[in-house]
Formats: structure tokens, C-alpha cells, sequence
């Protein structure tokens, strides 16, 4: 490994029964880190090694990336929401955490890539971690070349997906950042999942996203994830919007596909009938209208 002495410093704070942070620096005390805001870019590391994480420092950089390393899954997932990162890297044997679950939690509230660290002849450590929702995988010891070249294509990406800004579509409103949703300009309360589940939505509002994509982006492909789960967050975000549960125009469903949230203008809500007065039914190949 690197001598440290008179390159740069690495404090290691790791409270008993807590999760540890290593702050790493390599220049003088009062020189401030580089950010995304600065040109520079963001790199969390959950890393059990610290050694490691000091010599990704050192060696990442040069090239403007400021690291950031958690010594175990339950601190990554903490600074994650904090630091907004352009890339996370998880190795397959953080602690306290397992791997696939920090990367399972990360995939809800991310939009990055998050890269997989395993060692050589550990394939299905890295299965497990694409499962849960995992980018791709990189092998261990970290090489420089590689981690620069999907730090770049993270921006690169960033650049051309849609904003986390406020959106609107037809009578639906959405502030993701102040976890805000409004319809016909009245407030909504919604728990989470169906929060996540609008929002995505709306992002992709006039196409059809699937079933199976839906499990992928809100659910993290949990397998043990009911047939029918979709089906009810659906009906309930769709009561929610004041849509008609039996001829839906906001959120329509595509036989045998997915789901569309219809931005057309004549997409807007009509009367739900009254209990013990059911409308017209409409199947699907999903089995609800």
C-alpha cells in the first residue's frame, strides 16, 4: 500500500455499536473538497477495508473525484441521502448490511449507478448483487481507468435523463424533492411506495412501462414479491387521483403489457360509481381494468 506520510491523512471514526465513516483528504487541513457543484464528482464507497478507500483517494484524485468512504452498509445508506453521490460502489462483503440489501435500498431513492465490487472467481456474489439492482460489476482491487471511465458515463447519462425538478401532467402535480403530490391542485397523501410509484410514472408519463419494469424500479425485483401487489398499489393510486377504477383515464392499463399514464387532454377522471352500484367491467391480461 501507499505511504501516507506528507501525501495526505485518514481519520477513522468507528464509535462502538455504531457505523463508521472514513473522511479522507489529500491536501492541507484548510483545503476544501472538491464537489459536483465545482466540476468535480462524487464517488460513496462502502468499503469494509479502509486501506482501500484511502488508496482510492489518493489515486482518484487527481482527476477532481471526491471520495467519500462508509466502513459498513447502514453508514452508506445514511450518507447516501446526504451527499446526493454521481456513483456508488458497494463491495460484496460490507458489514452489518449485506451487500445486496444496501444496493436494494440505495435502487429505491438513486437514480446513479451502482457498481458491484467482488472479487475474481465469486460470480454468484455478483448475480446476487445485479439482482438487487446492482449497474454492473467491477472486479477487485479497483482499477483507476475503469472507475473513471463509468464515473464519466454517469454524467454523461445524468445529463440526458429527466430532471428531479417538480412535474406536472394534465391534473397531476409532483415535487419529489419535498415528497409533495397534488391533484386538481389539492394536496395528496400517499404512502411512499405509491409515491415512488406515481413518480415514476410521471417520468415516463405517455409510455407504456411494464409490469416487470415496475417490479425492477420500484420494488427492486423483490422475488418475494406478491402476484398481485402491483395490481393493488395501482387501484389504490388510481382511487387516490379520483380515477374511475372500472374505466380508468389517468392511469390506463395495456393488456398483457403495462401500465400508461395518459397525458392526452381527455384524460381526465370521470364519476366512480357509487358503492353497491359497480359499472361496466373491462378485463385485462392482468386481470383488472
Amino acid at each position: 500500500m501507499h505511504d501516507e506520510t506528507g501525501s495526505g491523512k485518514r481519520q477513522h471514526n468507528n464509535s462502538a455499536g455504531q457505523g463508521g465513516t472514513v473522511t479522507l483528504s489529500t491536501g492541507a487541513e484548510d483545503t476544501p473538497r472538491q464537489s459536483a457543484s465545482a466540476g468535480g464528482s462524487r464517488l460513496l464507497l462502502a468499503e469494509s477495508d479502509p486501506d482501500v478507500g484511502s488508496d482510492l483517494l489518493l489515486r482518484l484524485a487527481p482527476h477532481r473525484v471526491d471520495v467519500t468512504v462508509c466502513t459498513d452498509g447502514a453508514e452508506a445508506l445514511f450518507r447516501a441521502g446526504l451527499l446526493r453521490p454521481d456513483l456508488v460502489l458497494v463491495s460484496a462483503d460490507i458489514e452489518l448490511v449485506r451487500s445486496d440489501r444496501v444496493i436494494a435500498l440505495l435502487r429505491r431513492g438513486l437514480g446513479v449507478p451502482i457498481i458491484a465490487g467482488v472479487q475474481p472467481g465469486t460470480a454468484d456474489e455478483g448475480v446476487t448483487m445485479l439482482q438487487a439492482g446492482a449497474t454492473a460489476c467491477v472486479l477487485r482491487p479497483y482499477q483507476t481507468d475503469e472507475l473513471l471511465t463509468l464515473i464519466r458515463s454517469a454524467h454523461a447519462n445524468a445529463a440526458t435523463e429527466p430532471s428531479d425538478g417538480p412535474l406536472r401532467t394534465g391534473p397531476i402535480s409532483l415535487d419529489p424533492v419535498r415528497h409533495q403530490a397534488w391533484h386538481a391542485d389539492e394536496p395528496l397523501s400517499l404512502p411512499l411506495r405509491e409515491f415512488e410509484l406515481l413518480h415514476y410514472l410521471m417520468r415516463n408519463a405517455g409510455r407504456v412501462i411494464s409490469r416487470d419494469e415496475l417490479c425492477q424500479r420500484i420494488w427492486s425485483n423483490d422475488r418475494q414479491l406478491a402476484a398481485n401487489t402491483i395490481t393493488v398499489h395501482i387501484r389504490r393510486l388510481r382511487q387516490r387521483l379520483g380515477d374511475n377504477v372500472t374505466h380508468p383515464h389517468l392511469i390506463r392499463t395495456v393488456r398483457g403489457v403495462g401500465y400508461l399514464l395518459d397525458v392526452s387532454p381527455t384524460a381526465v377522471p370521470g364519476p366512480t360509481p357509487p358503492t353497491g352500484e359497480p359499472g361496466p367491467t373491462r378485463t385485462s391480461g392482468t386481470g383488472e381494468p
